[in-house]
């Protein structure tokens, strides 16, 4: 990961990049399929609309994804990405620079305060880069941060991780991430869009190039060995799958001979 920062209204702003092939982990329930993750709010039969602050989250790691959404839901599915190629992102994992101060800032909103796709607007409880800070830097597509929730959820399940293989998922994420597991959300493109797209998938549009792809989805309970883990025990002990400081990534170096 590369770090520096950039000046936004007198404020000193961290940035990393995220490289190429890093491995992203979603929880999605109750839809039978990803469409959110790529043409965005679904407005109507067959109609979506990818707001110009449109937010995809994401986590760097299986377990917290186990414990945070939708928990109980009957009807869970797990999407594994990679990253097709660099992003910048704003990073809030330093203890100087919190989200609240990055919303003073102006570089944050909470999301409910926008109103797009024709008179939506977001939920109160996210945030979404301000329209003047990605229109000030439209390659800087998201933001990663502590959800305080998700992590006391996922310390109060822990316990329940005995289940899976240590050796292969590295849970010791005291290593890596000293507040907790951060999550990320980004725009889908590689760079912010200033307007409201609009998509009616029942005209079979072409799919628009986005940061990233599915690799794999899967349903899958919290705390099982099912096929999503065996999978994922398959892919990293073959090095499909590689894991260094926290991240996971896609190894194209591997040797399929």
């Amino acid at each position: 990961m590369h770090e520096d920062t950039i000046s936004y209204n007198n404020k000193q702003i961290n940035i990393i990049t995220i490289p190429k092939n890093t491995i992203f982990f979603k929880c999605i329930t109750n839809k039978p399929n990803n469409n959110a993750d790529i043409y965005g709010i679904q407005t109507g039969p067959n109609i979506y609309c990818l707001p110009r602050a449109h937010n995809v989250f994401f986590y760097p790691q299986p377990f917290i994804v186990d414990s945070n959404l939708y928990f109980r839901s009957p009807n869970r599915r797990f999407y594994i990405y990679k990253l097709n190629h660099d992003i910048r992102i704003i990073s809030l994992l330093s203890a100087t620079f919190s989200e609240q101060d990055a919303i003073d800032a102006g570089v944050l909103i909470r999301c409910n305060q926008l109103q797009f796709c024709n008179g939506l607007s977001g939920k109160h409880y996210d945030t979404c880069i301000s329209h003047d800070f990605m229109t000030r830097f439209p390659d800087i597509i998201g933001c990663t941060r502590i959800v305080v929730a998700d992590n006391k959820h996922y310390r109060s399940v822990k316990a329940n991780t005995y289940v899976y293989d240590k050796s292969i998922f590295f849970e010791k994420k005291e290593r890596f991430f000293v507040n907790g597991i951060p999550e990320i959300f980004m725009y889908p493109h590689k760079r912010h869009i200033d307007e409201d797209i609009f998509y009616d998938l029942s005209k079979k549009p072409k799919t628009p190039r986005v940061s990233y792809t599915l690799i794999k989805s899967v349903a899958h309970q919290p705390f099982i060995v099912d096929g999503l883990y065996k999978y994922m025990r398959s892919m990293i002990k073959s090095k499909r799958i590689i894991f260094d400081k926290g991240w996971y990534y896609y190894n194209y170096n591997y040797n399929y001979n």
